[in-house]
């Protein structure tokens, strides 16, 4: 259904290719990628993109085909799904169900949605030493069960490609544009630095148990059994 004639080392082509794949729509089966600077099609690239121009008028990559026609370049795929056609265009080469999509996580009123469903909400990206931190220092509250605490991983495909707007979102939200920013029943208190002072004076138990409504329970702090 979906064809993207790719390089390995261009933008564009990343970006078209997660534009596609954030319409949760597609299998690895209805995605066929053909990397031109593969050893399979390197020695004849030039004369695939010289039939492309032939064929669409575009000799650059990425050239984007969605049920046989070419949409276009990584500039074009990426306006087609802000636009939400390309969705529907996915649709209809698949004859797959869309599934229901949440809220745009780059508007203020979608994140106030999301952080006050759930007791937690942490901003995180996977490689972030300071989110690790952050994560490890709730949990060890030995407060939360998994569903109270909510991950969103903005190094994660799902949201790398709007990751800049929903961290600009968060920054005239809170005046913290970087990562972990961590949400306590609605309410950021901050980031990795913070929420591990918090554990230290032992505040950060009192306020998961408030945004949870769990009971408190009985912690050793060096030793000695202390209920916070």
């Amino acid at each position: 259904p979906v064809v993207v004639f790719s390089k390995s080392f261009c933008p564009y082509c990343e970006k078209a290719i997660e534009a596609l794949k954030l319409q949760d729509i597609l299998t690895d089966e209805q995605l066929h990628i053909i990397d031109l600077n593969s050893i399979k099609y390197a020695p004849d690239a030039w004369k695939i993109q010289d039939t492309l121009l032939n064929m669409t008028g575009r000799r650059t990559v990425p050239n984007v085909f969605v049920g046989g026609k070419s949409i276009g370049g990584g500039d074009d795929t990426v306006a087609l799904s802000k636009s939400g056609e390309l969705l529907s265009l996915l649709v209809q080469v698949t004859g797959t169900t869309p599934k229901k999509k949440g809220c745009d996580m780059t508007t203020k009123e979608c994140i106030r949605e999301i952080v006050t469903k759930y007791p937690v909400v942490v901003f995180s990206k996977s490689w972030c030493p300071y989110c690790r931190k952050a994560l490890e220092a709730l949990k060890l509250q030995d407060v939360l069960t998994e569903d109270q605490l909510h991950v969103i991983e903005l190094s994660s495909e799902k949201y790398r490609v709007v990751a800049s707007k929903i961290q600009d979102t968060l920054l005239d939200m809170t005046g913290r544009r970087t990562v972990p920013n961590v949400f306590v029943g609605g309410t950021s208190i901050g980031g990795g630095d913070e929420t591990m002072a918090l554990s230290r004076k032992g505040e950060l138990h009192g306020l998961l148990v408030q945004a949870t409504g769990a009971t408190p329970q009985e912690k050793k702090i060096e030793g000695i059994s202390k209920s916070l």
